[in-house]
């Protein structure tokens, strides 16, 4: 498996190629889909969520357990822009920063 390239810097994932699964539970995203469950009742923000496996082939894109980690993708909308905000699964609890 190949993580990192020369130089030290990671290679990018490649979402276009992604497939979208359901959102469930004991996936490792259930606190993150409490935030964005709270920032919908509270704060009214128009958003769009998926939850894509990573692909394989990269160390982080499976748990030690061999579970396949997801990730989700989420679009916030507002007025004057749109953002996005990246967050990976921790069944494992491993750390990992959330994107925005």
């Amino acid at each position: 498996m190949e993580d990192t390239a020369v130089g030290g810097d990671v290679p990018p994932i490649e979402f276009e190629s992604l497939v979208a699964v359901p959102m469930s539970e004991d996936i490792g995203l259930e606190d993150f889909f409490r935030v964005i469950r709270k920032l919908i009742d509270d704060y009214g923000l128009n958003i769009k969520m998926s939850v894509f496996q990573l692909p394989l082939g990269k160390r982080y894109s499976l748990c030690e357990n061999g579970i396949r980690r997801a990730c989700a993708v989420v679009k916030v909308t507002t007025a004057v822009s749109n953002k996005y905000i990246l967050e990976m699964a921790r069944p494992d609890g491993w750390s990992i920063s959330t994107l925005i």
